[in-house]
């Protein structure tokens, strides 16, 4: 298992970059972490709903990616400092709006490379980004290829969970089942060590429902 604090400074540098130049004073997780095949990731997939949630009134709703927002995220992280990862989400904003989003950081500097307007909805969808030969990472909405971004890094750790920027958010109990990942582009495995989470207010919760599956709430019970 790894230091927490090196996770925290993980999810703080990823967090950051998916978030407007907003003077916003509230952030906080949900997040449950696979670490022990560390420097080995290659792959992360969830399988999830994108459930409606209530988010505080806003002035620019109908913009992917900004604030009061929060996410249902999922990352691979490159390297220990938290400046370089690769991100597939769901963006929940003001008055019902819902984007899948995408794209990666380096050195610190994030680069959304897409979005796609999605509805709230309680199936199942499933969520991976996997690295290729060639140095190809893939990522997947489902079955449909989103996007192919080249970089020859591999992962450090990977993580799931909610991330909130907004303190009046009500985000119902709801779980990201099968976790799964890859060691240096095997066959996809489930997670299997608890191996450490994030939850880090008051309005968050979180809870391991088996060791590949993690639910978290905001404003409301997870347990």
């Amino acid at each position: 298992m790894k230091k927490l604090a090196s996770l925290v400074t993980i999810v703080i540098a990823l967090s950051l970059a998916v978030t407007p130049v907003t003077a916003v004073t509230f952030h906080k997780y949900s997040v449950a972490y696979e670490t022990s095949g560390s420097g080995t990731y290659t792959a992360v997939k969830v399988t999830r709903t994108n459930p409606a949630f209530s988010i505080s009134p806003g002035t620019s709703c109908g913009t992917p990616l900004a604030v009061p927002v929060v996410y249902q995220s999922q990352w691979i992280a490159m390297t220990a400092d938290g400046l370089n990862w690769v991100e597939i989400g769901t963006d929940h904003g003001c008055n019902g709006n819902q984007w899948v989003y995408w794209g990666y950081a380096v050195n610190g500097t994030w680069t959304l490379r897409g979005t796609l307007a999605v509805s709230a909805s309680t199936s199942n969808h499933t969520y991976s980004i996997y690295r290729t030969a060639g140095n190809s990472w893939k990522f997947y909405y489902d079955t449909t290829l989103v996007d192919t971004v080249t970089w020859t890094k591999i992962g450090y750790a990977v993580s799931a969970g909610l991330e909130s920027w907004d303190s009046g958010a009500v985000a119902a109990r709801h779980s990201y089942t099968s976790l799964a990942t890859e060691i240096n582009q095997g066959s996809w495995q489930l997670w299997a060590g608890q191996d450490s989470v994030l939850v880090n207010g008051p309005e968050m919760c979180g809870a391991w429902t088996l060791a590949y599956e993690w639910r978290a709430s905001e404003n409301s019970t997870c347990l």
